[in-house]
């Protein structure tokens, strides 16, 4: 019955707290926090899916790789080096079986495999020598950690190589306490594996290696068979790195594959406070590191108790999680620039030696006895988990939280049906893409089903360059067309036939015969009627929710006056209308066009905002020195902004110049059209 009891409670906390936290998300696209890391992972199993599960050509969707060239070298391949790929694999040879590509295949293989790792972390805690209730207790820390709690049902391989980890460390610790060779080579198994996929892995295999090469010296055993073994892992470990520097030679890489060290001391000092800044308190939560606290003061006030630690030092628990945080800390400096922007390397390095130490001090706390009194804990222990799952849980939600600014979610958003759009307008499925205003490389071309190439940076040359590789179509969200790909290259409509769009986004083709375009006539524009118009000549002012005016006899393009921005006014001319119910669940198109006079401009942005209450849900600037090249003279110019469709019932609708830069700007004859 006590077997079964140190099985099903953790099992129990394990089960509960998981499905806890990914039941909502489990068959989510890869959105949120690191959705480029996490949907280049997705594409890597789909890749295998396409590729008739050829596990040594890994590939993604995207044709130009990020190492070496930058983005900026097409290639004929989207195969790509990348750590040994198990983890994308095996949901792919699951897809394969199913039929079904659908994302909860991947993150449900990550859950359950992060499972075990928490299942073998009791386990191990068992063996140190802690009561169920102490591991109870440790399994509700560790699965209770905000940014272990976000992956653990996700996509990255940093999960699994965590699991892998401590399967082999428990199994390692058994060794050691048995004595079996079965359990040293299962050990070097299980953090082999780990290490293959996620180099940061390579600490607990050293540290085991070093550990045990340690032992086997210190009985004279040389020459020796065990000591042989432990050369194993890096005999696998140095193949793969062989074939998979061929790998970047030939076809390139998407996945960083280089070390990223700080320079100096204050660039450190810089850094760790970054991360701790970004991540400090989702790591763990406040109240997890007051309970650490609370656990390393119980520790040291019970150290001297004569039952708490006989014979522990002379295992090998101390020594092997000292090596960790010692190898984890090198880890870190090594990659240290990675550490302020990605929070899973905390689970690469820390996660794991901290729940260890976490273990370690539980062990040097009395055990409960009495019935009465192990109830009374086992309630607490309850409430206390309650209330960190709870805690918990506010935190997946903050980090789970989107908005206009998410543009991995708009991209999701806009692109979700792309692949049949795409099939009903005849492009096939062998047609290469070009897509070039996204902020996650994979995510259009794994909703599009098709590969292509990606503009990562689009400025004028990059555009400009793309444009000359060997493309079928350009995709381009409407949203960003204007402030992103337009603004940057004003001349490429010239260069691409509009085939069609869906509101989302347009397809076009590479035009046979570039030739001058406006903006209108690009977008089909000329030829509809707009289905609302207000314009404002500021001789007469008919429209009473223009504000702002600020008119001048000094300069006018018609009549005899026009609107003037000064340098010391922060915002300048306005248009603002309540419960728009022309946005009202319709996507619009806003054209603002005008006559413009100015002699320099630093940074006065046209914007549009659309805003619920105190929460906006749209907002778009263009800065106005990307359109306006004339100085001294009047400068017709036009402004084009892809509007959401609003499903608020109140909702407010603002245009307004914004001047940071301390501009001096004129405008006359402007006009506002819906389309």
């Amino acid at each position: 019955m006590k077997n079964r009891y140190r099985i099903l409670a953790p099992l129990l906390i394990i089960l509960c707290t998981g499905f806890y936290f990914s039941s909502g998300t489990l068959n989510e696209f890869p959105s949120r926090i690191h959705a480029w890391a996490q949907s280049d992972r997705y594409a890597l199993s789909l890749g295998f899916v396409r590729n008739h599960l050829n596990f040594f050509r890994p590939e993604t969707y995207v044709m130009n790789h990020q190492f070496p060239g930058d983005w900026k070298v097409p290639s004929d391949k989207s195969i790509t080096a990348v750590d040994f790929p198990v983890h994308d694999y095996i949901p792919a040879l699951v897809m394969t079986v199913t039929g079904s590509r659908a994302p909860w295949i991947f993150r449900l293989y990550i859950l359950l495999y992060s499972f075990a790792g928490l299942f073998f972390l009791a386990r191990l805690s068992f063996l140190i020598g802690n009561d169920t209730l102490k591991t109870m207790f440790l399994l509700l820390l560790a699965a209770t950690s905000p940014v272990f709690a976000y992956y653990q049902g996700g996509f990255l391989p940093t999960v699994p190589s965590l699991s892998n980890a401590v399967i082999g460390i428990y199994f390692y610790f058994r060794c050691r306490e048995k004595n079996r060779s079965g359990d040293l080579y299962l050990s070097l198994l299980f953090l082999t594996l780990a290490a293959l996929s996620r180099i940061s892995f390579m600490v607990p295999l050293i540290a085991v290696t070093l550990l045990e090469g340690y032992y086997v010296i210190r009985k004279h055993l040389l020459p020796s068979f065990r000591l042989w073994t432990l050369a194993l892992p890096y005999l696998a470990l140095g193949a793969w790195f062989i074939y998979n520097s061929w790998l970047t030679r030939k076809y390139g890489s998407d996945f960083l594959n280089h070390i990223m060290p700080p320079r100096s001391m204050h660039e450190i000092l810089e850094l760790v406070k970054a991360t701790l800044r970004n991540w400090g308190m989702e790591y763990f939560s406040k109240y997890q590191y007051a309970l650490f606290l609370g656990i390393l003061a119980g520790a040291i006030l019970f150290l001297k108790r004569k039952t708490a630690g006989e014979a522990f030092a002379e295992r090998p628990y101390l020594p092997l999680t000292a090596l960790l945080f010692a190898g984890g800390l090198v880890f870190a400096i090594l990659m240290l620039k990675q550490f302020p922007d990605h929070d899973y390397y905390f689970l690469d390095t820390f996660f794991l030696p901290v729940l260890l130490v976490v273990a370690f001090l539980l062990r040097l706390l009395p055990e409960i006895r009495g019935k009465d009194l192990r109830i009374t804990c086992l309630v607490l222990m309850i409430l206390a988990g309650a209330f960190l799952v709870k805690k918990t849980s506010l935190i997946e939600s903050d980090r789970r939280a989107t908005g206009y600014w998410d543009r991995n979610e708009a991209a999701i958003l806009n692109f979700r049906g792309a692949d049949q759009f795409l099939d009903s307008l005849g492009i096939g499925k062998e047609a290469r893409v070009l897509v070039m205003d996204v902020r996650s490389p994979n995510i259009p071309f794994i909703l599009m089903d098709r590969k292509g190439y990606v503009v990562m940076s689009p400025d004028s040359t990059n555009i400009q360059k793309a444009m000359g590789w060997n493309f079928d179509v350009a995709v381009f969200q409407q949203d960003y067309f204007l402030p992103e790909i337009w603004s940057a290259c004003p001349e490429i409509p010239a260069e691409l036939d509009k085939i069609a769009d869906n509101g989302r986004i347009m397809v076009c083709r590479r035009a046979q015969k570039p030739q001058e375009m406006d903006l209108l006539t690009f977008f089909g524009l000329h030829d509809r009627s707009p289905v609302f118009e207000t314009t404002l000549d500021f001789d007469s002012v008919t429209d009473p929710h223009w504000s702002i005016l600020h008119p001048t006899e000094l300069y006018a393009h018609s009549g005899t006056c026009a609107g003037c921005l000064a340098p010391d006014e922060e915002f300048g001319l306005s248009y603002k209308i309540n419960s728009p119910a022309l946005l009202q669940n319709r996507s619009r198109m806003l054209v603002c066009s005008g006559w413009f006079l100015q002699d320099s401009l630093n940074d006065c942005q046209a914007v549009v905002s659309i805003g619920q209450g105190n929460t906006r849900i749209f907002y778009q600037s263009i800065p106005l020195k990307n359109i306006l090249k004339k100085k001294n003279t009047w400068e017709n110019a036009t402004f084009l902004y892809q509007l959401p469709k609003v499903e608020a019932d109140s909702s407010q609708f603002a245009f307004y110049f914004w001047n940071p830069g301390k501009d001096r700007l004129y405008y006359d004859d402007l006009t506002l059209r819906l389309y």
